[in-house]
């Protein structure tokens, strides 16, 4: 079974995005094929640094007003990529 790999990104707008890349083979990335699966919009301006706390689920951010957190429950991810 070949690893998928996710991509968590933060934007000057405010944005919180994850993304699903698929399995890139190197050094072209053929087969990515990026696919978002999260958009969180914490609107306390630029995002400066994203922390994932891996198996306690917890989505942290870093932005122009402080620190911002979610508990980020996979079955949601799933069915609504506007998660809040």
């Amino acid at each position: 079974m070949k690893t998928r790999f996710v991509v968590l990104g933060g934007t000057s707008d405010g944005y919180v995005a994850l993304w699903d890349v698929g399995t890139p083979s190197l050094p072209s990335y053929d087969g990515v094929n990026p696919k978002q699966l999260l958009r969180l919009f914490p609107d306390y301006g630029d995002v400066y640094n994203i922390a994932w706390t891996g198996d306690n689920r917890w989505l942290l951010a870093g932005t122009a007003a402080g620190l911002v957190g979610w508990k980020i429950d996979d079955e949601k991810v799933r069915q609504d990529k506007e998660y809040r």
